[in-house]
């Protein structure tokens, strides 16, 4: 389904907190917030305190299996930088 979002850029990468239920503690998560040619839309990545992670969809990406969620959002991960280059830090 991920070939199914024409377009797609990476808007934001940021932490997020998140809430399941049956559980009363809120938990981090990343949350990739996209552009593309269906809309906006936003893949979080979740890691629950148990172990595991799994993603979630929202907008354009709402419904989709785990396997087009992780695959998305892998494909708008920023690039590492390289080993070679000096971080700028201040």
């Amino acid at each position: 389904m991920a070939e199914e979002l024409p377009g797609a850029q990476r808007i934001s990468l940021a932490r997020a907190l998140v809430c399941a239920r049956g559980m009363t503690a809120k938990f981090s998560s990343w949350r990739l917030e996209l552009t593309s040619a269906r809309g906006a839309a936003a893949v979080v990545l979740v890691e629950p305190p148990g172990g595991g992670t799994f993603y979630r969809g929202e907008g354009a990406c709402l419904g989709w299996a785990q396997g087009d969620l992780e695959q998305l959002y892998r494909s708008l991960l920023p690039d590492a930088p390289s080993e070679q280059e000096p971080l700028q830090l201040g």
